[in-house]
Order: C-alpha cells, then structure tokens, then sequence
C-alpha cells in the first residue's frame, strides 16, 4: 500500500502545481459534500448449476439465482477554494443471499452435480429427492480521490481524479442433498431402525479475495435545463491482491458395526444388516493465488437541483470485475479414496478464475455546505 500511496500524493503534488494558481477577484470559498447512494445491483456470473433434474428422458438444469438487491454507497469530501480540486472518500457495501430449495419426496430426480462420486447420494448413485443451496455474497470497496475540474463552461463540466483503493470480497456456497424417503428392497426404512434414516449429504465453498491499487476517474456533465443535467462517470481501478478458495464435501455410507461397507443397492438386504452410517469427506485445501484485478466502472445518470445545496440523482451503474472470482473446479475422477473417511482432492482439482459483473439502477441524495 506504501507505493500506492506515494504515487497518489505524486500524482497530487503534480495536479496542484499545474493549477492556476491566479486568485479571482472574488475569492470562492471550500465546500463539504456529502452523499448517500442506493444502488438497486445485482451480481452476475456468481451463479452455481447445482443440481440436473431427470423427468423421463428429458432433463433440465437447476442453478441457485443472482438476484437484485439493495446495497449503500457514500461519498464525503471536501471542494477545496479556488477551484483548486476536491478530495473525497467512497465506501461501497454490498451483502446479499439467496436461496432455492426443490423437493419431489421419493422420486430420486436429482443429481448431485457437486458433490464428488464416491458415496454421493443414498443409494450411492449420486441422486437425490431434494436439494438446497444458500449463497452469500458480501463485497466491501473503499477509495480515496484527488480530483480536479478540466472543463467547466456552459454547456459542458467534466472533471478527472487519481487515487487509491482497496477491495475484498467473500462469497460463501453451501448445499445440501437430501434423502426424504428412501427405501430398501422395497421397503421403507421401519421406526425402530430410525439411526438409519440417511443423512443429507452436504457441501461448502468459500471464495475471497483482498486487494489494493490505483484508481482513476472521469466525469462529464451536460446542463440541459436550469436545474436538470445528464452526465457519466468512468473510473478505472489496477489492484493487486491475493485470491483464496477452498472446498469440503461429506458425503455418507452404509456399514457394519466393524465398519465394512454395505451397497444399499443390493436386492434383499435387511434392516438388522445395516448397523451404522458414516461419513466421508472430499476436500480441497485452501487455495491461494496471487492476484491482478482490473475493475471498469462506468454510470450513465440525470441529476435534479432540487433545492440550492441538494442534488437528487437517478442512473444505471455497471461494474465489471476482471478475474476477481477464484473457485475450486474438483475432479475425483483420476483419484482413489486414501481411506474409507476422507480423500484430499488438491491435487486433482485446479483454481478457475472468473469475472463479476454489478448492474443495477441507482438514486443518490448529496448535500453541499
């Protein structure tokens, strides 16, 4: 953060050398600003296809959503006299979750794209009669700029800023299978036999992701009557940070009491054969990744003078954020359980980077003092 920081106030000793420093005759005085943003955004390219649902010989996908939802954004600075430039800090959170949950009780429908083949499913044949997923998705963003008014006649403003800023970001997936009504040789599973009842096989990945950098800015306003204007804003952020994934799957399995496994699939096995569940656990260690993130932000919006010092704002912002997503693609195929508890799938999984992408419709109030 240290180079960052010195090419900032570099960049900002260079911004106010080269300002006309020439006091009007009537000098202007300093201005605190504040404002108060919410942005209508959804994320995309966040999704998960978690399950595959058989109907026949048709089949369809099922993927947990990306929906929209409110995030706040705020921005406080200070317009230095003269016109010699502002400087302002941005901070931008965002938290959302959603969820989806199908169930077709006894018609094992589901296929569990997830979880990894060994033991997946009641019947080890990795299906399912029901399947939830919840995802979590939380960024936070913060920034402070320099900026200095390039153009400001009538019928045109524009204006540029330098600066630095930091990133982080954390996106946590679970899912659960579930096994509502299995039956054994055709029988389903009797009161007495009740510690057999299937457990649910389950799934988590957590994806993260720290950075800092520079960002630059411009913006552009058109007045078009005496208080409306349109105007866009474009900033362009180059961070460098570390990416951080990992991956747990549990899935479960029938044995004896001496811990011999039992295929549930086999014809005439009865209750009494089966003595206990136990789990088994797929992984992949946390993954880390150096990171080279490169965010474009742009915003088209109108802006109403609704009273002398208050501006109202309406505009639709997209944020794309190149490489920042970092996921565990696991393959089990060319691996072999190392005991009847746990295979460690590092090796045989790889980190995929992906892209995020924010849009969404926003309404922002400032005030000036």
């Amino acid at each position: 953060m240290k180079k960052e920081l010195l090419i900032f106030l570099s960049a900002l000793a260079l911004i106010l050398l080269s300002a006309n420093l020439i006091l009007a005759e009537e000098e202007k005085r300093g201005q605190f600003f504040i404002e108060m943003e919410d942005w209508y955004v959804k994320a995309s390219n966040v999704d998960y296809e978690i399950s595959t649902i058989q109907t026949g010989e048709s089949s369809s996908n099922l993927s947990i959503p990306s929906s929209y939802g409110d995030s706040a954004r705020y921005r406080l600075g200070w317009d230095f006299k003269n016109d010699l430039g502002a400087i302002e800090f941005i901070f931008w959170n965002h938290d959302n979750r959603d969820r989806i949950k199908r169930t077709d009780a006894g018609n094992f429908a589901f296929t569990q794209n997830l979880s990894p083949a060994p033991f997946a499913g009641v019947y080890d044949d990795g299906m399912a009669d029901g399947v939830f997923s919840e995802s979590k998705f939380v960024v936070r963003s913060l920034s402070l700029l320099f900026s200095r008014g390039l153009v400001n006649g009538e019928r045109v403003k524009a204006d540029w800023g330098i600066g630095v800023r930091k990133i982080s970001h954390k996106h946590t997936f679970n899912t659960t299978y579930y096994f509502l009504t299995p039956k054994f040789s055709h029988q389903f599973i009797e009161p007495n036999f009740s510690h057999l009842i299937p457990l649910n096989d389950t799934l988590r990945e957590v994806s993260s992701l720290e950075a800092r950098g520079l960002e630059t800015k411009a913006s552009i306003f058109f007045p078009m009557m005496r208080r409306v204007s349109i105007g866009s804003d474009i900033a362009i952020s180059y961070l460098i940070g570390r990416s951080r994934s990992e991956y747990v799957s549990k899935n479960h399995y029938y044995a004896t009491s001496v811990g011999n496994y039992l295929d549930p699939k086999v014809e005439g096995l009865s209750f009494s054969e089966f003595d206990q569940q136990l789990t088994f656990t797929t992984a992949a260690k946390g993954r880390e990744k150096d990171s080279a993130i490169l965010i474009t932000e742009a915003d088209l919006k109108i802006i109403w003078n609704v009273w002398k010092t208050v501006n109202l704002t309406f505009g639709y912002a997209l944020a794309l954020w190149n490489g920042s997503m970092l996921r565990q693609d696991v393959n089990v195929a060319d691996s072999s359980p190392e005991s009847w508890d746990y295979l460690d799938v590092s090796q045989y999984s790889r980190a995929v980077r992906d892209d995020i992408v924010f849009q969404g419709l926003y309404m922002t109030v400032s005030y000036r003092y």
